[in-house]
């Protein structure tokens, strides 16, 4: 059994174009290409992963698998095999289909970082895809066309974890949604907040004691407020003796000189800068070292 294997990512072209990469830190060791069997083909060899017969032709360290079952069968049965052979998790899943709904592999519960771009969602696949969206530790990144009537199901009990969050199309994100995520960093763009929610969302950091939001971004197509309405919170202009100038986020550097800064009662100050078109909330945990 080969040692140092670190994981496997996931990498979806179309339905019927899957690539599983086993990785050794960032050195793929092997490939598996995910095909169906044809009918008539000959197999030269089989394999059976817990049960499911996979033809499989080799090709110095890529495999390419064909069976009669469907691909997604096949995904499920050959990622069961590798993460119980070498006691390893998912890194990464990455679809890149534009003309394909989203299909999540269903043994993915959880991973480190989860890629979707996608022009060709309905309602129906949508909440299917929410339903089924794995646990993401690190990085999420959602390009998804949604319908401008989407309403997410209410049974759905999902929420955003991950260190970075960034959605390209973020109409059908909700005040809800929003407030329960536990993200560090959070892009979106598209949105559609009214005032009240960016409001609220900075009453409610300011207001508690959680210290794992970061950065809050959005990019909308109005954002009317004025500095006036966060008098209330007490604040102030940029003062170089109490931090850096410039926020850095994980994609840019944003400059906060014309912010307002508010400060909680434990100290930790966060800036608000507001443009016609935009809405950022930088919390400074490390002021000078950001």
């Amino acid at each position: 059994m080969r040692t140092g294997i670190t994981g496997v990512n996931v990498s979806i072209m179309s339905p019927l174009q899957i690539t599983i990469s086993v990785k050794s830190n960032e050195e793929t060791c092997c490939m598996y290409s995910i095909q169906r069997w044809r009918m008539g083909e000959t197999p030269k060899k089989i394999w059976n992963f817990k049960g499911t017969k996979i033809m499989i032709q080799k090709n110095y360290n890529c495999f390419t698998t064909k069976a009669a079952h469907s691909p997604e069968v096949q995904i499920d049965s050959i990622l069961s095999y590798l993460m119980d052979l070498f006691k390893i998790s998912i890194n990464s899943v990455v679809q890149y289909d534009m003309h394909f709904p989203v299909v999540i592999p269903t043994i993915i519960q959880e991973c480190r970082q989860l890629e979707i771009y996608n022009r060709v969602m309905n309602n129906q696949q949508m909440n299917a895809f929410l339903r089924n969206m794995p646990i993401v530790s690190k990085r999420v990144i959602l390009n998804l066309a949604v319908e401008n009537d989407f309403l997410c199901d209410p049974d759905i009990n999902f929420k955003f974890s991950s260190d970075y969050l960034k959605i390209g199309n973020s109409n059908w994100i909700t005040r809800g949604i929003l407030f329960s995520s536990s993200c560090a960093y959070i892009e979106l763009s598209n949105c559609r907040f009214p005032s009240e929610v960016y409001i609220d969302f900075v009453r409610n950091w300011y207001n508690s004691d959680s210290t794992r939001l970061e950065c809050l971004e959005v990019l909308s197509t109005h954002v009317n407020l004025t500095a006036s309405v966060f008098d209330e919170l007490k604040p102030v202009r940029w003062d170089a003796k109490q931090r850096n100038k410039e926020f850095r986020t994980p994609s840019k550097l944003i400059d906060c000189g014309n912010g307002l800064d508010i400060v909680r009662r434990d100290g930790l100050r966060a800036t608000i800068v507001s443009s016609n078109y935009s809405f950022i909330f930088a919390v400074w945990h490390r002021p000078f070292d950001n």
